[in-house]
């Protein structure tokens, strides 16, 4: 096992199958390729996306079901081809392939999760897209509902 000190969960250990490798980085960190998937018993469903390369650095993420049951999400080619998939993500039968939602946690107010551009993490492969969607239809600034926070997905 590898370890990483955390500005925020201390020194916390992985292992290669917890990486997500973004090949070009993610929108506004395009020199942050590597991330670490952190889990804990305590705060699931949360996943926190641990910087590799600064510490200080990570995202609060959640399972897209845990946000919107009924979520579709869409690929690029260029976004489907950075994670090894042939398709949309509906169609990785046999691959391990998550989708998770950036949340924001404001001042003031609720924490909303952004259904435009989800994470797509092919665990097979290690490879991470953050795929922005082509076409509106789901919010930068979803509502988060006092229930996922209670109930794990």
């Amino acid at each position: 096992m590898a370890e990483i000190a955390s500005a925020h969960f201390g020194v916390i250990s992985y292992e290669e199958a917890d990486l997500l490798h973004f090949s070009s980085g993610l929108p506004a960190f395009e020199s942050e390729r590597t991330f670490a998937a952190v889990r804990k018993v305590e705060t699931a469903p949360f996943v926190f996306l641990q910087s590799l390369s600064s510490p200080e650095l990570a995202f609060i993420t959640l399972p897209v079901e845990c946000v919107a049951a009924d979520y579709e999400a869409v690929l690029s080619a260029e976004d489907a081809a950075q994670v090894g998939l042939a398709g949309d993500v509906g169609a990785a039968a046999g691959l391990d392939v998550r989708c998770l939602v950036i949340v924001t946690v404001p001042e003031s107010g609720l924490p909303t999760a952004n259904l435009l551009a989800p994470v797509i993490w092919n665990r097979t492969t290690g490879a991470a897209v953050q795929a922005i969607r082509p076409e509106p239809g789901y919010s930068a600034s979803h509502p988060i509902s006092r229930a996922v926070e209670a109930t794990p997905c």
